[in-house]
């Protein structure tokens, strides 16, 4: 049983798309099935991403990322093809064709992991994790697709199973931040939201880096010139031990909600795109966050303010239970049980 991920990342795009889809694929192996899957990635070549699935212990199969999407599509069937796949999982933030024909023509099962609803591709499953309901709204109906909607699929990695339950305790004062702003941080937003930490006496920074970001000189420049030195971990591994470490974090507004909120981090989010916004502002609905402007529209003053909100204990004990409510971390191996069931009814029917 063959089954290729086809998903993206890098410096402008991030890296959540990735991590998701490496969280299933590891729920796949660790499955218990008697006949367990082979498993291989299609990727643009962007280096980083590439890397990090590599690393991971994959094949991934490269494709040019200059290609238009239809042309990029061919090469992807190309590549099932001569791979003798059995099922593919898309994991991309929008699909803008419907490509289900070639895949059906090629007895290609296809499973899509979707956030926004707008993915055009006639999938045979489609799961989608977001809360917000609004995005389930679009997607065609007439079609025989089958759906799964919720938080209780958000694919998160194995380490975070569990964490819903873990009794979290929030110190009386703030004493350790952490800066997590993707894969990319495109804009910068580490050194922006470290300089204004800065101006808080006995609040210790750790910064985050994804695999992708690429203006570490610039940062260095920016924290040299702080009293305290925030410590910088690249391309971590153990997000939930950075997280239970910390009072309060500062992150962008992707897939690290859920991973904040399963293990009780309080949180401000400073979006980077508009559907970050509608994230954040759907997480502050629960309780979970605080949420200001696009990062681009908001002033430093107010990030400061919202900052000094999150001092308070109380507040910051709300945030943390009301965290815990919103998904259980276990949404990988619900995905992976929907693939397997998926895959073992289209050997049944062969």
């Amino acid at each position: 049983m063959k089954i290729a991920f086809r998903t993206d990342g890098s410096n402008a795009i991030g890296m959540g798309h990735v991590i998701n889809s490496l969280s299933v694929a590891e729920a796949l192996q660790k499955y218990p099935s008697n006949n367990k899957a082979e498993i291989f990635f299609i990727m643009k070549n962007f280096p980083e991403a590439v890397a990090k699935v590599r690393e991971a212990g994959y094949n991934v199969e490269e494709i040019n990322p200059g290609l238009p999407e239809r042309e990029s599509f061919k090469e992807t069937i190309k590549i099932l093809q001569e791979q003798k796949t059995y099922c593919l999982v898309t994991d991309l933030l929008e699909i803008h064709d419907d490509y289900s024909t070639e895949l059906k023509k090629n007895k290609i099962l296809c499973v899509s992991i979707d956030i926004l609803g707008k993915i055009k591709l006639k999938s045979d499953i489609i799961i989608n994790r977001t809360t917000i309901s609004k995005r389930f709204e679009q997607y065609d109906r007439n079609q025989p697709t089958k759906y799964f909607f919720g938080p209780q699929y958000v694919p998160l990695r194995t380490q975070f199973i569990g964490m819903d339950k873990f009794p979290r305790q929030q110190q009386q004062k703030v004493q350790n931040a952490l800066l997590c702003f993707g894969g990319g941080d495109e804009y910068n937003l580490s050194a922006r939201v470290a300089w204004i930490l800065g101006k808080f006496s006995g609040i210790k920074t750790t910064i985050v880096l994804g695999a992708a970001f690429k203006l570490e000189e610039e940062l260095q420049e920016i924290i040299a010139q702080l009293p305290q030195q925030p410590t910088i971990i690249k391309d971590a591994k153990n997000m939930k031990d950075l997280f239970l470490q910390s009072d309060l974090a500062v992150c962008a507004g992707g897939s690290i909600l859920y991973e904040l909120a399963v293990t009780g981090t309080p949180a401000l989010v400073i979006p980077m795109n508009d559907h970050q916004i509608e994230n954040a502002q759907e997480f502050e609905k629960f309780g979970s966050v605080l949420s200001v402007d696009l990062h681009s529209e908001i002033e430093d003053e107010e990030i400061q303010g919202v900052i000094e909100k999150l001092l308070d204990q109380q507040l910051r004990k709300k945030m943390g239970e009301a965290g815990k409510k919103i998904t259980d971390g276990r949404g990988a191996e619900r995905i992976a049980e929907i693939i397997y069931s998926a895959v073992s009814k289209g050997n049944q029917d062969e």
